[in-house]
């Protein structure tokens, strides 16, 4: 982390005035923007300001410094309690992270589930047109021995299978039923007639059937089964995946909690800074900036003079929206190189 290289010197002179005398100039001084309020009246005594102080300083360019800085509680404040929220973010994210592995390896199982389920009606399917098949098979043979001398126990539906013969038998039932049958002297005639529809029908339905049968079998149940096979080799290379990815993702997140737990642990608190050359004609502007600073480093964040200023105009304890950017933005940097 860079740190603001500077000379201390020792002012000797503290006793008869020299520090006060630089430090007096720039609090009497005025900024442009400002001009209601001396440096002094407005850094002074800020609500936000914990401590303050004021020293005079040599610098590697030989020009004397005065540095005012504050420790900004507000900050300080806002960051301890955003390490907090930091750490749990951490460890839901960490917990997710993992948890996403496992809902990966149930996804791949409820998928070939359902590649399962569609073999399963396929297989069903199946089943049921080669049961229509085979059932109007029989019905057929049971249709050419109907003649017209076929009496009504021949014509029991319960004896056929498929739901159309059925149908064709329907009135032929009806008759036998009522008792109507045994009266009609067409009856027989009727039986004949109803044969020949059937089976003519029967004859143009079977190819069908049995092209449908073949196609459930090789296209949709085929179809299917490889379905199920590849989902199954994927699900594969996937638990495979999984297994190797699970302790990097693991380290990783440990890595992650490592240093925010470092940064939160180092933090000490957040120092804002403004410095003046002194001049013979008066002081100078140099800038200012947001320090974070920690145990073993500082994280420095220039900032505009208007950034400083205009927070210490309206002297507020409370945290400003732009002044928690600057903080989330400088606090991000902690453990990167700069």
């Amino acid at each position: 982390m860079r740190r603001l290289s500077v000379v201390f010197v020792a002012c000797a002179a503290l006793l008869s005035g020299c520090l006060g005398g630089d430090v007096s100039r720039v609090k009497e001084s005025r900024m442009k923007g400002w001009p209601d309020f001396t440096v002094g009246q407005l850094l002074g005594t800020r609500k936000a300001c914990s401590s303050t102080e004021w020293k005079s300083f040599t610098d590697t360019r030989d020009r004397k410094v005065v540095e005012y800085s504050c420790d900004y509680a507000p900050g300080t404040a806002y960051l301890k309690a955003k390490h907090v929220e930091d750490m749990e973010e951490a460890r839901k994210h960490r917990e997710a992270s993992l948890a996403d592995l496992v809902k990966s390896a149930e996804y791949d199982q409820e998928r070939i589930a359902l590649a399962q389920a569609k073999v399963r009606g396929q297989l069903e399917g199946s089943a049921e047109l080669e049961g229509q098949l085979e059932g109007l098979k029989v019905d057929v043979q049971r249709l050419q021995q109907l003649s017209k001398n076929s009496t009504c126990r021949d014509l029991d539906k319960n004896q056929f299978n498929h739901p159309q013969v059925v149908r064709f038998l329907q009135e032929l039932t009806k008759a036998c039923d009522d008792g109507s049958a045994s009266r009609d002297p067409d009856f027989g005639r009727s039986v004949e007639l109803t044969k020949v529809r059937a089976i003519s029908w029967a004859r143009q339905t079977l190819p069908s059937l049995e092209s449908g049968l073949a196609r459930q079998e090789t296209t949709g149940l085929e179809s299917a089964m490889r379905e199920v096979q590849q989902l199954t080799e994927y699900a594969e290379k996937n638990k495979a995946s999984r297994e190797r990815l699970a302790p990097q993702r693991q380290a990783e997140h440990e890595a992650r909690m490592a240093r925010l737990e470092r940064r939160g642990t180092n933090f000490e608190k957040v120092r804002e800074v403004s410095q003046w050359a002194v001049q013979e004609q008066g002081p100078v502007y140099l800038g200012s900036r947001v320090d974070l600073v920690f145990s073993d480093g500082v994280l420095e964040q220039p900032v505009e003079a208007d950034f400083v200023f205009t927070h210490a105009s309206r002297d507020s304890a409370d945290l400003h929206a732009i002044y928690q950017i600057v903080l989330d933005q400088t606090w991000s940097l902690y453990g990167k190189k700069q």
